[in-house]
């Protein structure tokens, strides 16, 4: 039986935090029915709101379950690297607080976690994936992302279609070498095409992609793009860097 640590990364989502549960509540069926053990590790990233307080009044007596807090907001990425740090499981699940992707879905990517995959990515821009819901704004940043890293990365990104969604499984053990940077929302992206550079096989998985219902997002447009172009420059002229 392998273990999937589910990792969630949690800032002031005391509006979403309910909705969260509801989804999280499946998922104890799913994985025992797909012989798969389960861990969650919610890492609270300096949240002011009662994010913390809500999780923990649902988890406390919850073995399987992990609930890490930053005393300060440092990111996203610092959330994940945080929440990767602790996680016990041979597979290493990011799965988003605001519910914009279906829980239902996890038993059909681990499924694809074949022994010669490494990563298994959801992505909503795949043909047979479903962005159709998503802010003008937000699905105009991924694509043009989407066709810059493919045209810089070559070969090893030829089949990718989604840099930017952080829904995806990952072998634990390939992420013991891969150093990824980024504190903000770029990490996604970053140690996607880290693993890629490093000759990881990854395979992409049609999911849904909904605008969130419930709180706000944290991700600012103008400062993304521009935390982008500076890796898409890191990558141009000073590859080798990044693979240290």
């Amino acid at each position: 039986m392998e273990k999937v640590s589910i990792i969630i990364a949690c800032y002031n989502e005391e509006k979403s935090i309910p909705e969260l549960i509801n989804q999280l509540d499946k998922l104890p069926a799913i994985t025992q029915a797909a012989d798969y053990s389960y861990e969650f590790v919610f890492v609270d990233d300096g949240s002011s709101d009662k994010t913390k307080a809500l999780l923990q009044d649902k988890y406390k007596n919850h073995s399987n379950t992990k609930i890490v807090s930053h005393e300060h907001n440092s990111g996203y990425g610092a959330a994940i690297r945080t929440g990767m740090r602790v996680a016990t499981g041979n597979l290493v699940l990011c799965y988003d607080g605001d519910c914009t992707t279906p829980v239902e879905d996890i038993p059909k990517m681990l499924g694809l976690m074949t022994p010669d995959v490494d990563i298994v990515s959801g992505s909503a821009f795949h043909p047979e994936g479903n962005a159709g819901k998503v802010l003008l704004h937000r699905l105009i940043l991924s694509k043009t992302l989407v066709f810059i890293y493919k045209t810089i990365l070559g070969r090893v990104a030829a089949k990718i279609t989604s840099f930017t969604l952080s829904f995806r499984i990952y072998r634990k053990n390939i992420l013991e070498n891969i150093h990824f940077k980024s504190d903000n929302f770029l990490a996604s992206s970053e140690l996607l095409i880290l693993c890629l550079l490093k000759g990881c096989r990854v395979i992409e998985y049609p999911t849904t992609l909904s605008e969130r219902k419930y709180g706000k997002s944290k991700m600012k447009v103008l400062p993304t793009v521009f935390q982008h172009v500076k890796f898409i420059f890191k990558i141009i002229f000073r590859r080798k860097e990044l693979l240290l």
